[in-house]
């Protein structure tokens, strides 16, 4: 499941509208639909204010983060993990 579904399931599971998400972490509902349909990925930093905002590790929406890495062909794991 990618980033934009896990924002999803989690804001459904909150019972938040796209509008009352992007208030709670300060942007637009519209850029909340682009990021759940995919259009656009959120920053790490939009990522840590949803992770805030649902009160969940910020692994619960990236994935675990060697999946992450793979995901994001980062190459040099053993760099990253330092």
């Amino acid at each position: 499941m990618g980033i934009g579904e896990q924002i999803r399931k989690q804001r459904q599971a909150k019972g938040l509208t796209q509008d009352e998400l992007g208030a709670l972490v300060h942007i637009d509902g519209r850029q909340i639909s682009r990021y759940e349909n995919g259009k656009v990925q959120p920053t790490a930093k939009i990522l840590r204010r949803f992770a805030e905002a649902f009160s969940v590790p910020l692994e619960a929406l990236t994935g675990p983060i060697e999946q992450t890495i793979a995901a994001s062909g980062f190459q040099d794991q053993e760099l990253y993990q330092q």
